[in-house]
């Protein structure tokens, strides 16, 4: 007799007779991606300490003896232009996620249906790995070459956007984590897993 799928771990959400369901046995594979949500947290805190230390070394920087490095060396070219390709793909993945949350928005009922909160999740996460790589991509050129940009000002400057772009990160985990919860709600609360979702049900109708 095969053994039943292994659960990744129990959702609190769901009741002794509910865990016991098959349909939800079937859903708890999807319990994984808190793991996913919970790895993105520990990697935006993680990334939060660097650019604390960055804050503090830029701060003890001499302008008058300060020299940047001239010419750049080709590694530090490629991660250059590879931490820029990564930024300019943060807008489209932000996009995605406010445009969909807004056509999702109302009646109540789309909203809070478990289909909506995982596209919304999966948004996120789009969004969220967006910038977590370009501030990654960022970070690293600060750390590895202490020389690259023209004076203390400037390394300050790259300094606020890679905080800038982190904190774009920790915006996305949020709104992954928020609606992670919410589809598990809303499978809880026995929501029909209903059809493909037209567009006229996101129409601006009463809840």
């Amino acid at each position: 007799m095969p053994k039943p799928p292994r659960r990744i771990h129990s959702n609190v959400s769901l009741g002794p007779y509910e865990e016991s369901d098959p349909e939800n046995i079937v859903l708890r594979p999807l319990n994984n991606l808190h793991d996913v949500v919970r790895q993105m947290v520990y990697e935006v805190r993680n990334h939060e300490s660097t650019i604390a230390s960055l804050i503090t070394w830029a701060e003890t920087i001499d302008p008058n003896t300060y020299r940047k490095q001239v010419p750049w060396p080709r590694e530090l070219v490629e991660a250059f232009d590879r931490y820029k390709h990564l930024v300019d793909m943060i807008g489209p993945r932000l996009t995605a996620f406010k445009e969909y949350e807004n056509r999702t928005n109302k009646p109540t009922k789309v909203r809070n249906s478990p289909e909506v909160r995982m596209k919304r999740f999966e948004l996120a996460i789009e969004w969220g790995r967006a910038a977590m790589s370009a501030a990654e991509g960022r970070i690293h050129v600060l750390v590895t070459y202490r020389n690259a940009y023209d004076n203390k000002r400037s390394i300050q400057t790259h300094i606020q956007q890679a905080s800038d772009t982190l904190q774009s990160a920790r915006a996305a985990v949020d709104a992954a984590g928020d609606n992670y919860r919410a589809y598990w709600r809303g499978m809880a609360a026995g929501k029909p897993r209903s059809s493909v979702l037209t567009s006229d049900t996101f129409s601006d109708g009463s809840d």
